[in-house]
């Protein structure tokens, strides 16, 4: 049995490497495509110390949201580790209900839930195809399949004690699915 020379070997490799980076090429630029209406949202926090009765003086969070693109986009959704146990989840929108961001259009959210720590601050987004995309709040990096899955089942699973679940939340964006609101004439945008 002839298995071939080495140098059909090499060209034989060669080939399919430069078929596997080809196919990993394209669905690259595919996925660069398909989020290009949710990276035209730039995201933030913000934090100021707020009087409080209780404590005297407490840490007040604020997301902002800012469309840098050309098309309205939906009001993408935060969601955190809560002091009080599960997750919390808060629409970013001047009245916390599901919106439309309309380009060029900046607002801001003050977070009603109790983070329990700075970091692990999410929001998911979803993009004009309808695909969901996770992010941390203050980074431009776009979380894995691996990582996107298990927080999306945390923030399923998981129901806050207040009834602020991921379940009621879903139910109050279906309804409100007929009725969104453009953001920028809001007093809150600006």
């Amino acid at each position: 049995m002839d298995w071939g020379s080495v140098a059909e070997w090499v060209a034989a490799i060669g080939t399919v490497g430069a078929l596997l980076l080809g196919i990993g090429l394209f669905a690259r630029e595919r996925s660069i495509g398909r989020r290009k209406s949710v990276d035209d949202l730039i995201t933030w926090l913000s934090w100021r110390d707020v009087p409080d009765r209780e404590q005297g003086v407490r840490l007040e969070t604020t997301v902002h949201v800012c469309n840098r693109g050309s098309r309205a986009v939906y009001a993408p959704l935060l969601f955190y580790p809560d002091a009080r146990g599960g997750y919390g989840s808060e629409i970013i929108s001047a009245n916390g209900r599901p919106a439309m961001l309309a380009p060029g259009t900046e607002t801001q959210h003050v977070v009603q839930g109790v983070p329990r720590n700075a970091i692990a601050r999410y929001v998911m987004m979803t993009s004009d195809e309808g695909r969901v995309w996770i992010r941390k709040v203050d980074e431009h990096r776009y979380v894995n399949a691996v990582v996107h899955t298990l927080l999306v089942i945390l923030l399923v699973l998981f129901e806050r004690s207040d009834g602020a679940s991921a379940r009621r939340r879903r139910q109050r964006v279906k309804r409100a699915q007929s009725t969104l609101e453009p953001v920028g004439n809001s007093a809150h945008a600006r």
